[in-house]
Formats: C-alpha cells, sequence, structure tokens
C-alpha cells in the first residue's frame, strides 16, 4: 500500500474588479433596479424648470418663439401687425380652398348627371334592339293573390305525405 502523496489544495482568489469597473457597475444595478423612478424624477425636474424659468419671463411681455420679449411697444405693435396680416392671408387662402371645392363638386355632380343619362339612353338603344321590358312594367300576376310561394301551399288543410309514416323494418 503505498505511499500517500500529500495533495496540495489551490484555491483560486476571485480577482478585484478594479475601481471604474466597480463604479460602472453600481451605476448600472441602480439604473435596472430604478429606471423608471429616475426617468419620473427627471421629468418632473424638467417640467418644473420650464413652469419656473420660462413661465416667469412671460409677464414682462409678449413672448417670441425664440424666448426673447418684446419691451418696446413699437415692437408689440408691428408683431400684432404681421399676427393679423398671417390671419387674414390664412382666410383668404381658406376662402379660395373653399371655393374651388364647391366649383369641383359642382363639376362632379355634372358629370355624374351626364354619365347618368348617358347610361339611360344606352338602355333605352338596347331595349330598342331586343325588345326588352322594364322590371315592373306591365306584369301579369300568375299566382293567386293569396298564395305566397315562399310559405307554402297553405290554402289545403289536408296534406299528402309522399312518405309512409312508418320506416322500413330492419331485423
Amino acid at each position: 500500500m503505498g505511499d500517500a502523496v500529500p495533495v496540495e489544495e489551490i484555491l483560486a482568489e476571485p480577482e478585484d474588479p478594479g475601481f471604474i469597473q466597480g463604479v460602472l457597475g453600481g451605476i448600472l444595478s441602480t439604473l435596472t433596479s430604478n429606471g423608471w423612478l429616475i426617468v419620473g424624477l427627471g421629468a418632473l425636474t424638467y417640467y418644473l424648470y420650464q413652469r419656473q424659468f420660462q413661465g416667469s419671463s412671460s409677464s414682462s411681455g409678449i413672448r417670441l418663439g425664440s424666448g426673447r420679449a418684446l419691451q418696446t411697444p413699437e415692437e408689440r405693435e408691428a408683431q400684432q401687425n404681421r399676427d393679423q396680416a398671417r390671419r387674414e392671408a390664412v382666410l383668404k387662402l381658406q376662402e379660395k380652398y373653399r371655393k374651388e371645392a364647391e366649383e369641383r363638386a359642382e363639376k362632379l355632380k355634372q358629370l355624374e348627371e351626364q354619365k347618368k343619362k348617358e347610361r339611360l339612353q344606352e338602355l333605352e338603344r338596347l331595349e330598342a334592339i331586343r325588345g326588352g321590358r322594364r322590371l315592373g312594367e306591365d306584369q301579369r300576376k300568375s299566382f293567386r293573390p293569396e298564395y305566397n310561394p315562399l310559405m307554402g301551399d297553405t290554402s289545403n288543410s289536408s296534406r299528402v305525405c309522399s312518405r309512409p309514416s312508418t320506416g322500413r323494418g330492419g331485423g
């Protein structure tokens, strides 16, 4: 039984991840666990910022799209004149488009009527060639007035059955 060879145990120690990797891992784990909370706080902060800083300067004068407020009455009046001119131009365009739409609708209506007349003339011509009739013209009723073919023959109370009432006997 021989000599026992001593077994050397080797323990592997985990490597120390560096400072940057540790910080990035912490930030990433925070974002993954609290992502929606961070987004919500960011949106609330943005809303409050807009309300506080952007809303306070509008009381000093008329605001332009660039964020600058008009200070002098001449600038305000010029801006109002430009706005009025824009409104008038828009109203003119709307009126022009409304008139064009009405004209188009009238033309379409006339075209439809013309096509309808042409179709009727074509049908009349075909009827003259074929000698056909239109529905509802000079029709003779071949059925009794109380007879409805969809309801069956209800005038006769006794019905003749085409099959025997007893089935074929099987043995």
